[in-house]
């Protein structure tokens, strides 16, 4: 059948997935910012401190995920869609009972940031697994496109909202509009048609319980194409929260912004990424897979150079700000647009909530163990003195994939379909 670009506008299901998770991802990303900043305005966190906070947030994707995985290929993924949702809104109400009832420390707002994290990394398994349920194997590379477009417009209005909300209201506003956010997208949950075939248990795999879990991990280290790209996105990930670390206390400390003024730098910078979901599927049919992703990553890991040389009056150290986070969202979406849609392709469904489980597990892992770094090395070498390094650390980890990835595809041939050029094959068999 041939491929008719916008063909998922029709698509009932899909629409209602996507709707959903684009009205939640606003309230996330309110939250998102809101979280360290608190920690750094109402508890006055040292870089350590909010490197810590972060880390527990970030914790369950490295401990959980493996699990979370395994359940969803077990339980079916909206259950645990609709589940982690429920929780989500629960441990939101947790926390605005203790922001009102002054029973706020930094202990406290690390294990509410815990809970957080766990159910967000159940469901941001199972969803990235339940879409390929919802559309066939040919829309993917547009619905993955379509959800990037997501994140980036919601990271927009969450993030300048969520500013604009601490900076008038209170930071329980915040979390009260990420509750209704996930309410929104449990009913677009609900009223999806589709449903998911009953499995036997994945190929490959036995009795068990340990054989099943670490299953995803031996399909997804076997295909030297997911390998590289799971090497590359950790140390992208370790190098980002480190950097995220540090950016919240350079911002309100050393330039003197307040909430407000990040969520607007924040908002400003994801225009890039709208820009990307929108050239992402065009990029890849005119230059192919590898070069793309090649291209994305190395304009991602490349921006951030720009965060430390922010100084001097305020309004040129906001514009190179806003310009690095641009450039990074550019290259950032269209790299995860085609990195999700090879995973995809090149995972026999029956195993692909494994197999996204043991991605998010290692790439995942990286963000607690880069907060704790962003933090100690700011606390040892001076927060702008920490970014520079970090920054250095993005290009190095950019040029040894560069080197590499080029070589474990065949010279690719622009394809006339917005698919990704590699064709669907069980993960394990060798690129083709």
């Amino acid at each position: 059948m041939r491929y008719q670009r916008g063909e998922l506008w029709r698509h009932s299901d899909f629409r209602k997935l996507w709707f959903g998770e684009s009205v939640s991802l606003i309230g996330t990303y309110a939250t998102q910012l809101v979280f360290p900043l608190v920690a750094v305005t109402y508890l006055h966190a040292s870089p350590t401190e909010l490197g810590v906070v972060s880390a527990a947030q970030f914790a369950p994707a490295l401990l959980l995920t493996l699990v979370a995985g395994h359940w969803a290929d077990r339980v079916g993924h909206r259950p645990m869609l609709v589940g982690s949702n429920l929780a989500r809104m629960a441990t939101l109400a947790a926390a605005v009972a203790l922001l009102e009832t002054g029973g706020l420390r930094v202990w406290s707002w690390c294990v509410v940031a815990f809970v957080l994290g766990t159910f967000t990394a159940a469901f941001d398994v199972a969803w990235h697994s339940y879409l390929p349920v919802v559309v066939e194997r040919r829309h993917l590379v547009e619905g993955n496109a379509k959800m990037q477009a997501s994140y980036s417009v919601a990271q927009l209005a969450g993030a300048g909202l969520g500013g604009w909300l601490l900076k008038v209201l209170s930071p329980a506003a915040a979390f009260l509009l990420d509750i209704a956010s996930y309410a929104f997208s449990v009913v677009a949950l609900l009223a999806i048609r589709t449903r998911e075939p009953r499995r036997a248990k994945p190929p490959g795999t036995d009795e068990s319980t340990s054989r099943r879990l670490t299953h995803g991990v031996r399909l997804l280290w076997r295909d030297r194409v997911l390998r590289a790209l799971l090497l590359e996105g950790t140390w992208f990930n370790l190098c980002e929260q480190a950097l995220l670390t540090l950016f919240m206390i350079y911002a309100v400390r050393f330039l003197d912004l307040d909430a407000g003024q990040v969520g607007l730098c924040v908002a400003l910078g994801s225009i890039g990424a709208v820009a990307g979901s929108v050239v992402a599927a065009d990029l890849e049919r005119r230059w192919g897979t590898a070069r793309t992703l090649v291209v994305a990553i190395g304009l991602a890991s490349g921006s951030p150079v720009l965060v430390p040389l922010a100084n001097g009056p305020q309004f040129v150290a906001v514009a190179l700000i806003v310009l690095s986070f641009n450039l990074y969202g550019l290259g950032l979406t269209v790299f995860n647009v085609h990195n999700l849609s090879q995973r995809q392709a090149r995972t026999d469904p029956a195993a692909l909530g494994r197999v996204t489980a043991a991605f998010s597990t290692i790439a995942l892992g990286a963000l607690p163990l880069g907060a704790v770094v962003g933090g100690l090395l700011g606390d040892l070498l001076g927060v702008r003195l920490g970014l520079t390094v970090v920054a250095a650390a993005f290009v190095a980890g950019w040029l040894l994939f560069a080197l590499t990835l080029p070589r474990l595809f065949d010279a690719p041939s622009p394809a006339p379909a917005p698919a990704p050029a590699a064709p669907a094959t069980v993960a394990g068999e060798p690129p083709p």
